[in-house]
Parts: structure tokens; sequence; C-alpha cells
């Protein structure tokens, strides 16, 4: 990422910030480069990942059981978005949670829409109401 923003420097290099993608990196602090990078980031893409025996594999993840800390960084986000608006700014970074993993006791519900999926960004965001 530093590598994009050093080699054109403009506002209009931004990033998705996938939390999968980025996160199969052991070495990535991703609630860190969300605090450093949060200027340029335009859109996130929380997807709940689990690294695999190989350091460059993954797959997706109960949203409980995975390597991410998903809280951190959706709280990393919140506070960019508060930085926006304390700047005049009221554009929010969207979110979009990747669907639960598949269910494996509830083959029935798999491909179900999931509105409550949803919830915890909105939660993060101050919106409580069920």
């Amino acid at each position: 990422m530093q590598w994009v923003v050093d080699t054109v420097d403009s506002m209009a290099n931004g990033f998705t910030l996938c939390t999968g993608s980025y996160g199969v990196r052991a070495d990535n602090d991703l609630a860190a480069m969300t605090e450093r990078f949060g200027p340029r980031i335009y859109f996130a893409h929380l997807r709940s990942t689990q690294r695999e025996s190989n350091p460059k594999s993954f797959h997706e993840a109960a949203h409980l059981v995975r390597d991410v800390d998903m809280f951190a960084v959706v709280k990393a986000i919140t506070h960019e978005e508060q930085r926006r608006k304390d700047a005049g700014r009221e554009d929010a970074i969207p979110m979009r949670p990747r669907p639960r993993a598949p269910d494996a006791r509830r083959p029935e519900k798999e491909n179900q829409p999931g509105l409550f999926r949803h919830r915890p960004a909105q939660r993060a965001r101050g919106n409580t109401r069920p």
C-alpha cells in the first residue's frame, strides 16, 4: 500500500480494504493499516478468513474462528469515518460483510439471504436498533 502512495501521491489512488486478501499475510496488522491509510480507504470488504498451513493459502471461516481481529478493523474504520466527519466531510466508508461461512449443521440455511450478517458493521457505527 505504501508503494502505491509513494509512486503516485494522489488521493485518487485509493484502496479497497479486503480483510481476506490483506489478512492472509500474518505480518499484516489490518487495524494499523486502516489507521495509517484510512484517508485513502474508499471501501471495506469484511471477510472472515483463516490461514492454512501453507502461508499463501486461506479459506473462508466462521465469524468467530478467524485470524483477523475484525473488531479492531471495524473500530479503525469508524475512527476514520469520525475523522472525516470532524473535517467537514460526509463520506462514510461503505462496508460489505462477507456472507457467513457455510454451516454444515444447517445446510438448508446456507444460501438464504442473511439480513442479520450486516448487524455487526451497523452496530459498530452506532446503530443498535434490533
